[in-house]
């Protein structure tokens, strides 16, 4: 046997490991970097029923077996026991180790006995697959396996699942003696399955000691889930049935096994970073098993390489809440992995404007351009943004669900966080900033100053240009453009409403400070920007997302601004700069607040002329005077029931949301921000 026809059956077992795909746009994009192959889904589909054909005929021979049917119950018993871990599943394992044999021998050698036999081995691999997962799932305390609940949940099993699995072990024993006891392979086949147990369970002891190592994360290296990989998965996934097929097989090169080592291994390791992706963001309902490597601080490929890229903050946050079981913490660290995907996108975007055609003469431009972008849009929380690349895969459907959309919703997801950051920009010239997430305002950059103003209008510009570049020629473009500037009118005119409405003493303009005011600068300067903007560009994306974009969720939307605006206000006079990254400035801008609003309903006449004279000053006592008012006024335990009321309503609202994905999203997204301190 040659290795070209090694290369061409390594390049079938792709197809088998992805024909049933579990998670369509991850795997689809891995498997299209691997081998093509022309075989159809039908031919997989008939060699599966070939396959599946022989199960009951090797039960039924090992439930006869001379050491079995002494005792008819245990017989009973192992039947139920093999065919419940058995039932479902791609039963890729198998398929493969049926076809090494019949795609690796030359075609004038193949016998219908080594076919029967390739069979019969093919669930022998199955049945360690089966032992392995009665163990795992106890040892990970899995709820489903195979949309079922899993063994040891099954009524009357319990912990005997643990004898169950050696019954299993047995079982495979005693058929490799029934059907190769008297041949010459059977050593080597014995040989085979003992050492893939071994190594198997070498890695299951390596992926459970570095889960339970009491968060030592520095345990997470690649190397680590490389040795996990290789022992775990690769073994009896992909090497022991290609093994098993080269036993049958005659004149084989030996010099082979050296690459079936390699490759294998290979393969296993894109097979483990796919199980990993899917057990975090793979739908239960399609992929037959809840996913629990977070709550069970699994030394993962999303865990390892996310703690490669963390940065302080982020790690100190994965300490926290990796590994526990709380849905708010398992959440927490589903938004890390997203983030850190989202800002591995930002470089790809920066180099689309400035490597444009418009900027090809014009080096300067390019270098202000880049050094804008990065020093701006890098750091903050990026929830905007985020909201882009997280509502996509949460409103799509998991059958319609592409990587190269979620590319795109990660893109739009930063021309959002351009928009955020250009008022950002405009809005802390206006205000005398001087922090902003944790840095110096961009207007107090060396060699910037004044000259921020045009920045403001060049960021706005470089949304412009990314969207014609990326997505110019799709059918999304014309909605694309019609949402981002009725963003920009709307943010506009609540930037023009913030400004006319701020109180100063010289204008005795108190009348200006009142909650309609609060309100349509609240809608306008936020909701669209921060809410409707991120979900609508979302749902152009999802397949029949339009249909989505009701009335309803606008509504829900405007009431999401509402709410982040008035707790802005608030962490604006009582949140510590450490923590939210910026200086308040909205006692001495006068700025129309919901505390400022809220503070004046409250006020008696002395309290009244106390916040005139005060409010709207730059003068450090006058600042502290007045919030020795909101203080006497109770504010804080005022803007604790207005929130909550906020929170109950918003959340009655989300509840009236038809589609699963969009109201899941929207909870979510009030659950972040419900409570927040910056």
């Amino acid at each position: 046997m040659n290795n070209i026809r090694f290369l061409r059956f390594m390049s079938r077992t792709r197809t088998l490991c992805g024909g049933y795909n579990k998670h369509p746009g991850f795997l689809q994009q891995s498997l299209k970097r691997c081998m093509q192959t022309s075989v159809s889904i039908s031919q997989i589909m008939k060699e599966k029923e070939i396959f599946h054909d022989a199960l009951p005929g090797i039960i039924d021979n090992l439930q006869a077996s001379s050491k079995i049917s002494q005792l008819p119950e245990v017989g009973n018993w192992v039947r139920t026991v093999l065919e419940h871990n058995l039932r479902g599943g791609k039963h890729s394992r198998g398929l493969i180790t049926m076809l090494s044999y019949e795609m690796l021998e030359t075609p004038e050698k193949i016998t219908e006995e080594k076919l029967k036999l390739s069979k019969v081995l093919g669930w022998c691999v199955e049945m360690i697959q089966a032992y392995f997962i009665v163990v795992d799932d106890i040892m990970d305390r899995s709820t489903t396996r195979r949309g079922m609940p899993c063994w040891y949940r099954m009524p009357n099993v319990g912990l005997g699942a643990l004898n169950d699995s050696i019954l299993i072990h047995c079982a495979i024993m005693e058929t490799l003696e029934t059907y190769f006891g008297k041949k010459e392979q059977y050593v080597d086949v014995v040989r085979l399955f003992n050492e893939t147990l071994l190594y198997t369970s070498m890695g299951q002891h390596l992926d459970f000691t570095t889960a339970h190592h009491k968060k030592d994360y520095s345990l997470f290296t690649i190397d680590r889930y490389e040795s996990i990989v290789k022992y775990k998965t690769s073994c009896y996934t992909f090497r022991l049935p290609v093994l098993l097929g080269l036993v049958q097989v005659e004149d084989v090169d030996k010099r082979m096994y050296k690459d079936v080592d390699d490759i294998c291994f290979k393969l296993g390791r894109l097979f483990q970073m796919q199980d990993d992706y899917i057990d975090c963001y793979g739908d239960e309902s399609v992929i037959g098993k809840a996913g629990t490597d977070i709550q069970e601080g699994k030394c993962s490929w999303l865990a390892v390489t996310a703690l490669q890229r963390c940065n302080d903050a982020q790690r100190e946050l994965f300490t926290n809440y990796y590994g526990s079981d709380k849905p708010e913490h398992v959440d927490i660290i589903k938004r890390l992995y997203e983030k850190r995907a989202f800002e591995d996108v930002l470089p790809e975007v920066i180099n689309i404007l400035v490597e444009g055609p418009k900027l090809t003469d014009l080096p300067n431009a390019r270098r202000w351009i880049r050094q804008l972008l990065e020093y701006t849009l890098c750091g903050g929380k990026l929830g905007r943004g985020l909201m882009v690349s997280v509502g996509y895969r949460m409103f799509e459907e998991p059958y319609n669900f592409s990587e190269e959309k979620q590319h795109s919703a990660r893109i739009l997801g930063w021309c959002v966080e351009m928009l955020q950051t250009s008022y950002v920009v405009g809005d802390d010239i206006i205000d005398c900033g001087r922090v902003r997430r944790g840095k110096p305002c961009w207007h107090l950059q060396p060699n910037v100053g004044i000259s921020a103003v045009n920045d403001f209008v060049l960021l706005k510009q470089c949304i412009m240009e990314t969207l014609v570049i990326v997505f110019g020629k799709t059918p999304i473009y014309t909605d694309l453009l019609r949402y981002f500037n009725e963003s920009m009118y709307r943010a506009t005119l609540g930037e023009h409403l913030d400004c006319s409405t701020a109180y100063s003493k010289e204008k005795d303009n108190i009348h200006m400070l009142h909650m309609d005011h609060v309100n349509a600068i609240a809608i306008n300067k936020f909701a669209y920007c921060s809410f409707k903007l991120p979900i609508f560009v979302a749902l152009l994306l999802v397949k029949n997302g339009k249909e989505k974009a009701s009335e309803e969720l606008i509504n829900i939307c405007m009431n999401f601004g509402r709410l982040v605006q008035y707790q802005d206000d608030y962490i604006d006079a009582y949140g510590n700069e450490i923590v939210t990254g910026k200086n308040g400035r909205d006692i001495q801008e006068g700025k129309c607040s919901w505390v400022a609003a809220t503070a004046l309903q409250h006020c008696n006449d002395a309290q009244r002329s106390i916040f005139k004279e005060y409010y709207g000053s730059n003068d450090p006592e006058h600042v502290k005077r007045i919030k020795r008012l909101y203080d006497e006024l109770c504010l804080p335990q005022l803007f604790e029931a207005c929130e909550r009321t906020m929170y109950d309503d918003i959340v009655q609202q989300v509840q009236d949301v038809e589609h699963d994905g969009v109201r899941q999203f929207l909870l979510e997204v009030l659950n972040v921000t419900y409570k927040r301190v910056n």
